[in-house]
């Protein structure tokens, strides 16, 4: 199955997420998560978010030269 929307808050909730509350499948989650659930995650995963958008626009940069 192609996901093509963003997750539900229930999806949300039930995702994966290790003893300290970080999701475990992160990098695999991030495109689905809206913004207000980005709002809700970890101080950790907070920052690795930071971390993702900023390869993002890397990668977009190398693909548009």
């Amino acid at each position: 199955m192609t996901r093509s929307t963003k997750y539900t808050n229930k999806e949300f909730a039930a995702l994966s997420r290790n003893e300290d509350g970080d999701l475990i499948d992160l990098y695999e989650s991030y495109p689905w998560l809206t913004d207000e659930q980005k709002n809700l995650v970890s101080e950790d995963d907070w920052s690795r978010c930071v971390e993702i958008e900023e390869e993002l626009l890397v990668m977009f940069a190398e693909f548009e030269n």
